[in-house]
Order: C-alpha cells, then structure tokens, then sequence
C-alpha cells in the first residue's frame, strides 16, 4: 500500500531524485534510486484514499517536506557555482602557460619525481616558474635527475619529421636519431634538447 512504499522512501540510502508532481485529482511521486527496483516507483493514491483527511495531511506533509530538500539543493548549486576558486584558475593558467612553453612531458616527468607530485602537478609547478620568471629553479630540478628519470622518444612530444632532421644533423637513420635524442633527453630534459637543436640548426623541434 501506500504507507509501505513511503515508509521505504523514507529509509531509502541511495536515493538519487525524488520528483513530485501534483495536482488535486492525481499526486504523484516519481523516484529514481541508484537501486534497481526503486527507479521508476510512482507512488498514486486513488481517489478514495487522496478524499480521506489523514492521507490529505500525509501528503501536504510530504509536499512540504520535499519542497525543502529542493529548495536546499537548489541553494547548495548556486552557492557552489559562485563561489571563487583561485587556485583552481591558477593551476590551470599555469597548465595553459605550459602547454605553450618549449618544456614538454619529460620534463614534467623529471620535475614529478623531484618534487614527489603527479605529472599534471609537475605541469602546473613549471608553468608557475614560467610565470615567476624563475625557470633556473626548474632547470636545476631537470638537471638533477640525469641518468636516472628516463625519457623514451614519445615523452619528447616530437614528429617522425623531427627524427628525419635530427638524423641529417647527426648523420644517422631517423629511427637511431629516435633513440639518441632519447638518451639525450634523459639527462637534459626536453626543454635543454630543444634549445640546443635551435641554437644548432635553427630548426624548430615540434611543440
């Protein structure tokens, strides 16, 4: 009946979006659960049952009460909505001013480790260097793991024309230039490698 089914709404954990819709011949409570076999449960007295006046103030009460939580929700949506998240707009002006930058995933990876963060963190921790005008500090973080934080040629971020002109510029097939430029990148960063092969060549590395 309908007391058994409200009184299992009441007690209902996963209760996700409770929807009332009424009018004076047929209210209506619409449910939808994380559980199976609440989602979809309408709850419609019948016409006999809506005239008594105890199912009239059960109703009116449950109207009320579900006019409160909506009201609350609403009100937590908007105040979380508005409120100001300054770090948040920071870290991701600093992630923007590094995915501009000539530094790249292996550098980042390099950073990840010397600061014990993740690499999206080591991103936001460079890009603030950036912005701090104090990339000496992150170079010297860079250097400091040469040798022991790898950087494969895919975390150089660079294209298969870029291993063709590094191959003519070392004399070697683009696959060979893949691997050095690798083993170079593992103990300078990508950042260092690129400003070499522009100071070199004058050719601009991919990035």
């Amino acid at each position: 009946g309908l007391s058994e089914r409200l009184l299992r709404l009441k007690f209902m954990p996963s209760l996700q979006h409770v929807h009332f819709i009424t009018s004076d011949a047929h209210p209506l409570l619409h449910i939808r659960s994380a559980t199976p076999r609440y989602s979809g449960l309408a709850i419609r007295p019948n016409e006999k049952t809506e005239r008594s006046p105890p199912m009239k103030k059960l109703t009116q009460r449950l109207r009320n009460t579900l006019s409160g939580i909506f009201t609350a929700a609403a009100l937590a949506v908007a105040l979380s909505g508005s409120m100001p998240a300054p770090a948040s707009a920071q870290s991701q002006q600093a992630l923007q001013v590094f995915a501009n930058s000539t530094y790249g995933y292996c550098d980042a990876k390099k950073v990840a480790v010397v600061w014990g963060i993740n690499i999206v963190s080591a991103k936001a921790v460079i890009g603030n260097k950036i912005m701090g005008n104090i990339t000496n500090l992150v170079d010297q973080d860079i250097a400091s793991t040469a040798g022991r934080v790898r950087c494969s040629w895919e975390d150089l971020q660079m294209s298969y024309n870029d291993a063709v002109v590094l191959g003519q510029y070392w004399g070697r097939q683009p696959h060979e230039a893949k691997i050095k430029a690798a083993a170079i990148a593992t103990d300078w960063g990508r950042k260092r490698l690129y400003d070499f092969i522009l100071g070199q060549t004058g050719y601009q590395i991919s990035g």
